[in-house]
């Protein structure tokens, strides 16, 4: 539903719906998001926004999106500009821009500055153990909500594809859920599979006790050791 109001509310009276994935500019992200703050619209849950700027929050969202529609196009899709060269993500340029100077992060919630994402990426990369190196790239890479991630199983993971596909009952809203994986984190997720040789009703991230998954904690533990005081849930709103 929030996906769908940004498109509707947003992206389509601006009469971008049908320009080429080419075509989306850093200055045409910037204008997008100009109009967001100005046009605000009705929350799709019909709940008053007790937010201090809402149109932020919206906007903040909707960055988030195109991030993701280029991921997808980028890496699963592997679109490329007419002249051959890989389509560049313009929503990367955007790092510092002060349009999204005071976008509010729930405490509890709180993310990676974007100056140090560079710095937490490499730590992330760095991790020995894989399956935690995994989750954390994952985490980052899909947005996946923490609660979700920790119950994926190897029959969600499709190497084909290069799909987590999610079924109603690990999503918020209740609807099954799919989305693209980075080649790199494909390819790791099959060398962690051919180590430990899993059942298809097996949790990929696993946890002491045998046939349990990483805790709702863990995920914040590692962050902490790498000497970042955020949490996974975060990593949401990183991009």
């Amino acid at each position: 539903k929030r996906c769908e109001a940004i498109w509707n509310n947003y992206i389509v009276p601006q009469g971008y719906a049908d320009f080429s994935i080419t075509e989306i500019t850093e200055d045409v992200v910037v204008e997008m998001m100009q109009y967001i703050l100005k046009n605000p619209a009705e929350k799709v849950s019909g709940r008053v926004d007790r937010e201090e700027n809402p149109g932020l929050q919206t906007m903040n969202k909707a960055k988030s999106l195109i991030n993701q529609i280029f991921i997808h196009a980028k890496q699963v899709m592997r679109l490329k500009q007419p002249n051959g060269k890989s389509i560049d993500n313009p929503v990367s340029q955007l790092a510092g821009n002060p349009l999204f100077e005071g976008i509010n992060r729930h405490k509890q919630f709180e993310s990676i500055d974007i100056e140090d994402a560079g710095r937490y990426w490499n730590k992330v990369k760095k991790l020995t153990n894989i399956q935690d190196k995994l989750f954390l790239m994952i985490s980052i890479s899909t947005a996946l909500r923490v609660g979700s991630q920790i119950k994926l199983t190897w029959s969600m993971f499709d190497k084909t594809k290069k799909m987590f596909s999610l079924p109603g009952k690990l999503m918020k809203n209740g609807i099954p859920f799919e989305t693209p994986i980075p080649y790199d984190l494909v390819d790791g997720l099959v060398k962690l599979k051919e180590a430990v040789n899993p059942d298809e009703s097996d949790f990929i991230f696993t946890g002491r006790a045998e046939g349990s998954h990483y805790g709702n904690n863990r995920p914040r533990e590692l962050i902490k050791k790498l000497g970042f005081d955020v949490t996974a849930h975060g990593n949401r709103t990183l991009f």
